[in-house]
């Protein structure tokens, strides 16, 4: 004796996936910008750290963390 259960799926539409996925790159544009403009204030604290520490290892290390951001020349500059 075999017993037999039917379930049903319901596969939602092409236009409900999308709706659904709309909401998340929502969220996670939000969070990018949220984490980029949280590393652009850690570079300006860094930098600033290095001005007030004004030695050759600070900026040294400034370069070495932040190679890409827009002090990175002046660090270089001042190393000089």
């Amino acid at each position: 004796m075999s017993t037999r259960v039917e379930t049903s799926v319901q596969i939602p539409s092409s236009e409900a996936r999308r709706a659904s996925i709309r909401p998340s790159i929502r969220v996670l544009g939000s969070f990018g910008l949220v984490l980029l403009m949280g590393l652009t204030g850690c570079v300006n604290g860094a930098w600033k750290s290095a001005l007030k520490e004004d030695s050759t290892a600070g900026y040294y290390r400034f370069i070495r963390d932040h190679e890409d951001s827009k002090y990175a020349d002046e660090a270089r500059e001042r190393l000089e």
